[in-house]
């Protein structure tokens, strides 16, 4: 049926009124050929059987134009594909020269882009039987070119690039200029650093620099309904404390807390306190190991692109929501999370039974069992928050650096207080405090697994966990965490327990929790909430039909239906086509669309309708309906049709809301002035 759309849409727009725009706001812009030059190598790239080389390409943007790198958190991140390589050679990475680390003029987040001559470098790997003599290999670029007003189209191109495989076996690097090798010799270039690379290496590569895995190269094209998020949300040091407080949450939790005089008494014992703090500091090394090799395998089962894929995976993110489902209601003390008792006796006799370094690892490994119930939800929830939330060539390492940052603050008292044992009577008493703690942390885990679900919503398109639903889904888990602060939600608790004593703490945290309701309540009929849109689905989802935004009806992707509506009431028809990548279409619909100026026009006696023009597979037959009707292709442009299906007005990049004002009372009178004559 959609297909079936689709053409009839281009049938209408054939035997629609030719006319040009009344007006026009906005600069045409240039041609994108015209804007980013792509080049391969002026020499073939010389490869050597059982080695590596790099080809590089090269890129040349125009004045006041950007195209973005390879690694850039928001935009359209630039991919680059070997497509055609000869049998015996195939590409194990990429490069890049340094990008600019700018910050989007639109949406004020940061971003990295190219905005003059640059380069991308191919790595190859070649095996040992690989055919010698001239080959030809083809490398596929997509990229995305804006300037501070529009953004075109993402853009592909092929550029083709000579290969010349001979023996031996010593690794090179072939780039623009790189000179031919004598005849006879093993193949030889110049270092990828010259060319100014900041990315690379692979395998035999001569020179250590920062890898870009070929699967962070943009966003795969089936996830561009995915919303658009910073590159790992507060960055390495955001997530480093976020994984320093979530190791000194666990250790605050019922089932570890008690624990801790017990163990720093158990080392204690020894006559030499050098002695006691030498086995404290090694209990401590121990923990972290244990830890931080759970970490190792989850960045060694992700990779450089793991990010990449649990942000664009909708499977992915719905088991990460499951999961996170699972940790709450541990946290809250309705499921319990417990591994076998026979594993905690066993590993604890072992340890009682080995001194020296062997027992002091297994005792690390009997805490982490003994208090996995409490730890699991902590360190699932802080792995898939790596997986989810990293970015650029570092994602890789989240999961390692977030292991080991938790098992530091985990394991720290431990030796802290091993060190000073005075300060084992000044530590809180076990107590129901600890149970708030939990059941608290336990909401705010029930919280984020609502990212998790949405973020698969989003992408399938079911359009259940709209973002009303979500808002009101998340201002439910606040309420319900306030209720559990003033005790009138009992959680978890033997019967019979006696109402928990409402403290200054627990009012503190259920004022919070009240405000956090407050600050949400604008996100239920539709609103911006500035403090919480990172964790929200887009003000603006991709939607199939007729479907709300805020308080205006929108035709998203269905100009028939929006051209016939229009044509039966007599009404302007306004024509949105925007992008899923484009940031300047998200700057003007959350900030110049709901402005007092340019609101009320656009909730007036308007037809509205909106096209995504870089989505497959239809995104290619929107852009074609844009530029026959627009004469452009860039985003955002906005169209003004009259009932009959004249254009009389167009519009391309940003605005001001009193210039987009201006642009849709002058197009609507020109729209409806002929029907009034």
């Amino acid at each position: 049926m959609r297909p079936l759309l689709l053409l009839s849409a281009l049938a209408a727009l054939a035997t629609a009124p030719s006319a040009q725009p009344a007006f026009m706001g906005g600069a045409p812009p240039p041609d994108p050929d015209d804007l980013v030059v792509w080049t391969g190598p002026s020499d073939p790239v010389r490869l050597a059987r059982g080695g590596t080389a790099t080809a590089t390409l090269t890129l040349s943007v125009a004045e006041g134009w950007h195209v973005y790198a390879l690694d850039s958190p928001l935009g359209i991140p630039l991919r680059v594909e070997a497509t055609v390589l000869p049998r015996g050679v195939r590409a194990v990475g990429l490069r890049q020269s340094p990008p600019v680390d700018a910050v989007d003029p639109s949406l004020g987040e940061p971003v990295r882009w190219f905005d003059g001559p640059a380069t991308v470098g191919v790595d190859l790997a070649v095996t040992a039987d690989a055919p010698l003599g001239a080959h030809t290999a083809s490398v596929e670029v997509r990229y995305g070119v804006c300037d501070d007003q529009i953004c075109l189209p993402p853009q592909t191109r092929t550029v083709e690039v000579s290969l010349v495989v001979a023996g031996g076996a010593s690794a090179v690097a072939s780039g623009p200029s790189a000179p031919a090798p004598p005849p006879g010799d093993a193949p030889s270039g110049p270092d990828p650093a010259e060319a100014g690379l900041e990315t690379g290496p692979v395998e035999k590569a001569p020179v250590e620099m920062e890898p870009v895995d070929p699967a962070t190269a943009g966003v795969p094209e089936a996830s561009a309904a995915a919303p658009a998020r910073g590159g790992g949300g507060e960055g390495l040091a955001g997530f480093f404390l976020l994984a320093v407080g979530a190791g000194l949450a666990a250790l605050l939790t019922p089932c570890v807390f008690p624990l801790v005089p017990l163990t720093v008494g158990a080392f204690s014992h020894d006559t030499s306190r050098g002695r006691a703090l030498g086995r404290a500091l090694g209990f401590g090394v121990a923990v972290v190991a244990v830890f931080t090799a759970l970490g190792a395998a989850a960045s060694a089962v992700l990779g450089a692109a793991g990010a990449q894929r649990v942000a664009a995976d909708p499977v992915v993110n719905l088991v990460l929501g499951v999961a996170f489902v699972v940790f709450a209601l541990s946290l809250l003390g309705l499921v319990e999370l417990r591994l076998p008792a026979s594993w905690a006796n066993r590993v604890e006799g072992a340890s009682r039974r080995r001194g020296g370094v062997l027992g002091t690892l297994l005792a690390a490994v009997a805490l982490a069992v003994v208090s996995f119930s409490c730890t699991a939800p902590f360190v699932g929830g802080l792995l898939a928050t790596a997986a989810a939330d990293g970015g650029g060539a570092a994602a890789w390492a989240r999961p390692l650096l977030g292991m080991a940052a938790f098992s530091a603050a985990f394991a720290a008292p431990f030796v802290v207080l091993a060190a000073a044992p005075g300060l084992l009577s000044r530590l809180p008493r076990s107590g129901s405090w600890m149970a708030t703690l939990k059941g608290t942390l336990g909401f705010v885990e029930l919280a984020a697994a609502l990212k998790f679900l949405s973020n698969a919503d989003l992408v399938w398109g079911v359009g259940v966990l709209t973002r009303p639903v979500v808002v009101a889904l998340t201002m439910a888990v606040a309420a319900l965490a306030a209720l559990f602060l003033l005790g009138r939600l009992r959680l978890g608790e033997p019967a019979g327990e006696p109402a928990p004593r409402v403290g200054a703490g627990r009012l503190l945290g259920a004022v919070a929790a009240l405000g956090a309701v407050l600050v949400l309540a604008p996100g239920l009929g539709g609103g911006a909430v500035p403090l919480a849109d990172a964790l929200l689905p887009p003000l603006v989802p991709p939607a199939s039909g007729a479907e709300a935004e805020g308080r205006l009806a929108w035709h998203t992707d269905d100009l028939d239906a929006a051209r016939a509506e229009a044509a039966a009431v007599g009404a302007p028809l306004f024509v949105d086509f925007t992008g899923y990548t484009c940031t300047n279409c998200r700057a003007m619909e959350a900030r110049v669309f709901p402005a007092p100026e340019v609101a009320p026009l656009l909730g007036g006696d308007v037809v509205r309708a909106k096209l995504f023009t870089d989505g497959r597979p239809h995104g290619p037959v929107f852009q074609e309906v844009q530029r026959r009707l627009t004469g452009t292709v860039a985003m955002p442009t906005y169209a003004v049709l009259s009932p009959t299906g004249e254009v009389v007005g167009v519009w391309s990049g940003m605005a001001s809301p009193d210039e987009f004002a201006s642009f849709l009372r002058t197009a609507f009178d020109a729209a409806v002035g002929p029907a009034d004559a």
